[in-house]
């Protein structure tokens, strides 16, 4: 009878003991997915930002040769424009997600 109750109470100690490194897993799974998702977003937006410079200096470029500009270069700046301005809310998305968790 008391060795029934000492393995009772041992398989009880590390059932516990599993829960808890399983809600330590789960959370740190989240955070290494938040974390991969923002790098994801970072990237795209970098690429974006990439692709847009890349167009302007083409449009540019063409414009020069031509000795005029037209208005593709007012639609490439735009272009770079929005690409700025979305990876300017990303960092500040971020920011605010730093501050908030300190």
């Amino acid at each position: 009878m008391r060795m029934e109750i000492i393995s009772i109470i041992i398989t009880g100690i590390f059932g516990v003991i599993v829960a808890i490194i399983e809600t330590r897993n789960t959370r740190e799974r989240k955070r290494s997915d938040a974390r991969a998702e923002r790098r994801a977003r970072e990237s795209r937006l970098s690429m974006d930002m990439m692709f847009a410079t890349s167009e302007m200096c083409d449009v540019l470029c063409i414009a020069l040769q031509g000795g005029k500009i037209n208005g593709n270069v007012e639609e490439a700046r735009k272009k770079g424009e929005t690409a700025r301005e979305a990876y300017r809310a990303f960092l500040r998305d971020n920011a605010a997600n730093q501050v908030t968790k300190i």
